[in-house]
């Protein structure tokens, strides 16, 4: 796995465009979209933040990231829940039509939700966080090891093996 905080640098960069137009939006005096504040650095990838952006700078953005080079492997896209949406999840849509789009042009990416709110595109599994690719890491193993040896020992001992 690489970490490279240096994503964000290259994400906020291409995203420059994305936060010019955003300022336009009707809301953008109480809730401004800006690189500084919705791209960031957390858990060894690089999080892009949606909210405060209508679906077609949504898709924008998303667009954008696409053609971004991830050092880490994988970026995190923040759709939310869709609380302010009439109807499906827009956001959420968005993104997924995006990200179907281009994991089908292209061999090896692939995305996945995780939870309600993200969705996690995988460019390079090699280099993503396991979290971010849904692989076990070793101390999830070892906890269904250590598992597994309780539930032996506990239905040994009522069986009265040893």
């Amino acid at each position: 796995m690489s970490a490279d905080p240096d994503d964000v640098v290259r994400i906020r960069g291409r995203l420059r465009g994305v936060e010019r137009e955003a300022k336009g939006q009707a809301w953008a005096k109480e809730r401004p979209w800006r690189r500084e504040s919705h791209v960031w650095w957390e858990q060894g990838v690089p999080v892009v933040d949606l909210h405060d952006l209508g679906a077609a700078l949504a898709r924008q953005a998303v667009r954008e990231v696409l053609e971004v080079p991830a050092g880490a492997g994988a970026v995190v896209f923040v759709h939310g829940r869709g609380r302010h949406s009439v109807g499906p999840q827009v956001l959420a849509g968005v993104v997924a039509k995006e990200l179907d789009r281009a994991c089908a042009e292209t061999r090896g990416w692939r995305y996945r939700r995780i939870g309600a709110a993200r969705t996690v595109w995988v460019s390079d599994p090699r280099r993503a966080p396991d979290w971010a690719t849904g692989r076990w890491g070793p101390l999830v193993w070892a906890g269904w090891l250590g598992l597994g040896g309780c539930v032996v020992a506990a239905v040994g001992h009522a069986l009265g093996w040893w």
